[in-house]
């Protein structure tokens, strides 16, 4: 698999490298983490990831 993805995940491409060097627009939206919007912060805010969170409320119910 390395041999294979080496220049992938070195962000290469010998015939393509104006798409290697484009940004992926990528959304990643995740219903509900244990340790809420600090722990998911923390996480990918390093990475260089921009994270937004929704706090809903709990169902009446089930709370």
């Amino acid at each position: 698999m390395g041999k294979v993805f080496r220049t992938a995940l070195g962000g290469r491409c010998d015939s393509k490298q104006d798409i290697a060097d484009a940004p992926i627009p990528l959304t990643i939206d995740i219903p509900a983490v244990p340790g809420g919007a600090d722990l998911v912060t923390r996480m990918f805010q390093p990475l260089g990831w921009r994270v937004t969170a929704e706090p809903l409320p709990l169902d009446s119910e089930l709370a």
